[in-house]
């Protein structure tokens, strides 16, 4: 049991490794305008679709203090990528919601990284990406089982 947990840890820890060296290399190749932390809310927004967050949400998401969010929040705010709504006098309470300007900001800028992606993958033949779309959706089936609630 110790040995297949051991094996599972490391098999994690690789995903995590190739995730991070190729998305940055992916993120390298483009001028970003925002931080990637910033990209991050709006992104946690974006699959929220037409929902909001609060802030405590925000920054447990991106694991960083409600006062490291604020200040992304401002600026995200200033930029109209992003709509903070008051729900009561106690200016604590907010609701944050991705604008129609911030939805159209991360559409043209996915397009943009998708573009470039597809430059990359253009030598790869139909059989490597029949093998790698195997290889992912058993990798997604795996992690959802692996973290599924244990009730």
């Amino acid at each position: 049991m110790e040995n297949n947990s051991r094996k599972l840890s490391d098999i994690y820890f690789d995903l995590f490794e190739i995730m991070m060296t190729y998305n940055h290399k992916l993120w390298r190749t483009a001028a970003l305008p925002l931080p990637l932390n910033h990209f991050a809310v709006m992104y946690y927004l974006f699959e929220k679709e037409n929902t909001f967050a609060t802030v405590t949400e925000l920054a447990k998401h991106l694991s960083i203090s409600k006062q490291q969010m604020s200040p992304i929040i401002d600026k995200l705010v200033k930029k109209e990528f992003i709509k903070k709504t008051c729900l009561s006098k106690d200016r604590r309470y907010n609701q944050i919601s991705l604008s129609e300007k911030g939805r159209k900001f991360l559409k043209e800028h996915q397009q943009s990284q998708r573009l470039i992606f597809m430059k990359c993958t253009t030598d790869l033949s139909n059989s490597d990406t029949e093998k790698f779309d195997e290889s992912v959706q058993i990798v997604k089936k795996m992690m959802a089982k692996i973290f599924e609630d244990k009730k």
